[in-house]
Formats: structure tokens, C-alpha cells, sequence
């Protein structure tokens, strides 16, 4: 798939919602080592609303799809993973306008827009242990896919890929923001719930398109 067109944009976010509702209960657990508990029904219950406005809008472009999963976020979800997700789709939609069916280059330049927005919604930077620390190394890994002209799979693959590292590498990490810093052990040993969150998410990007691929 050379470019991600309407369709695309919506199987990802089902995919997305339903692989989300699998993991609550282990983004909750996660969660709870620093947290109130709550990230994965929070997660589930956005994606679950998003899935559902977008079948009853019925949108016509890609950004219409995340603008859609963006207010879900902002309204179902509140506090500041709903600010946070609720900046980055919103960032993904706005960048990419009234493009039908942007190519890897547009989508790549979008993803860095959204991972600029987070960092600046959240005031965080690598190495927080936060999502941006699964959304950043995603977000280089479209850029270099789209350098060398590769196609909206391959670019999707990659990104699931980073991002399925950058979170894993949380587990390591201190927490220098949220709720996980004022932990006595600033949650070392546990992955962060929000890089998890992306990475799951950018995962089942991925696999819808690879679906739709073979379909």
C-alpha cells in the first residue's frame, strides 16, 4: 500500500481498539505500580468511543478519522493521558489536512508533528519514561522510511517495531514525570503504561494494514 487512504485510517483505529481492550487489564496492573490503576479501562473506553463515532460519521478523509479518535480522548478519557493522546491525533489530523490519501512522507511529517506536540503538551523529554519515550523512536523510524521512499506498510512496520523497543526500554528507566516520579522507586522495573499504550497501538496499525494487504 503505497498510500494510507480512509478505509486504512479506520481499520487501524478498529485494530487499535480492539487490541487495546485485550491489554486493559495488563496496562491497568502496569499502572497501578505508580498510578491509580485506571490507564487501561481509561485507553479502552477512548478507543471503544472512537471506533464507534467513526462508524457513525462515516468520514471521507484520514484526518477526519483521527480528529474524530482525537475528541474522544479529550472527552471520554480527560486528565493528562487524555490531554496527551488527545493532542497527538488531533496534531495527526491537522497536519494532514485535507489530504485523501497521503503517502509515507506526508504521514511521517504528520507523526513527528503529533511526537512534538506531546513532548510539549506533556513537557517531557526522552528518557522521562513516558509515552514519548515509544512515540519518538517511532516517529524517526517513519522519517527514515520515508527518506528512502518506502511504502505505507513497510513505514507502519517499522514504526510498531521502534516503538515496541522504545517502550520495553522504559522498564529501566526512573520516572522523571507524571505520577510514576513521586513513587519511592520511580516505577524501575515496570514498563511505562503510556509507552505501552503506543506501542500497542502503532502494532495494530501495522496489522491492519498488513490485513488489508492480503484481503
Amino acid at each position: 500500500m503505497s498510500t494510507l487512504d480512509t478505509a486504512a485510517a479506520i481499520a487501524m483505529i478498529h485494530e487499535t481498539s480492539l487490541r487495546i481492550a485485550a491489554a486493559e487489564d495488563e496496562l491497568s496492573r502496569l499502572d497501578a505500580v505508580a498510578g491509580d490503576g485506571d490507564h487501561g479501562v481509561n485507553m479502552s473506553a477512548a478507543f471503544r468511543d472512537a471506533d464507534a463515532r467513526i462508524e457513525a460519521a462515516t468520514p471521507s478523509m484520514p484526518a477526519q478519522v483521527f480528529l474524530l479518535t482525537g475528541r474522544s480522548f479529550s472527552e471520554v478519557v480527560g486528565g493528562s493521558a487524555g490531554a496527551l493522546f488527545g493532542a497527538f491525533f488531533a496534531t495527526l489530523a491537522a497536519t494532514l489536512r485535507e489530504d485523501h490519501a497521503p503517502g509515507a512522507a506526508a504521514f511521517a511529517a504528520a507523526l513527528d508533528a503529533a511526537t512534538v506536540r506531546v513532548a510539549a503538551v506533556g513537557r517531557t523529554t526522552l528518557g522521562d519514561k513516558t509515552m514519548l519515550d515509544a512515540l519518538r523512536p517511532a516517529a524517526d523510524a517513519a522519517s527514515a522510511c520515508a527518506a528512502s521512499d518506502t511504502d505505507i506498510a513497510t513505514l507502519l512496520a517499522a514504526m510498531g517495531e521502534a516503538a515496541r523497543h522504545g517502550a520495553e526500554a522504559t522498564a529501566a528507566m526512573t520516572a522523571k514525570a507524571g505520577r510514576a516520579r513521586y513513587a519511592m522507586t520511580g516505577a524501575v522495573g515496570t514498563p511505562d503504561p503510556g509507552a505501552m499504550t503506543v506501542a500497542t497501538m502503532f502494532g495494530a496499525w501495522a496489522e491492519a494494514i498488513a490485513i488489508g494487504g492480503r484481503s
